[in-house]
């Protein structure tokens, strides 16, 4: 199933956080395991959008994933998505919080 197909109900339900925190929890899990395991490494991306610098702190979650189980930045890549850069027209401001990247 593409994203395409469900990524827009999720972000129409303003559930999009919700899965991305989730993601944030796996991926790390998920690295800590192959550590644990002494299986190779490869670093994951980690998408992140608008609606998670609305709903939720993302790089507080990511931040206490990473401590939580002992990860070393190198394994992940962030990667915001080009609508969570995008001016509020009506406002004139960026989306982003001051300070947060």
């Amino acid at each position: 199933m593409s994203p395409d197909d469900f990524i827009p109900l999720f972000e129409e339900m303003n559930l999009s956080y919700k899965v991305d925190r989730y993601v944030i929890q796996e991926v790390a899990q998920g690295l800590r395991g192959r550590i644990d395991k002494g299986e190779k490494l490869v670093p994951v991306s980690i998408n992140l959008s608008r609606a998670d610098f609305q709903m939720m702190d993302p790089l507080t979650e990511l931040n206490q994933a990473m401590r939580k189980n002992g990860l070393r930045w190198f394994l992940v890549r962030v990667e915001i998505t080009e609508s969570a850069l995008s001016k509020d027209v009506a406002g004139g401001h960026s989306q982003l919080p001051p300070g947060r990247l």
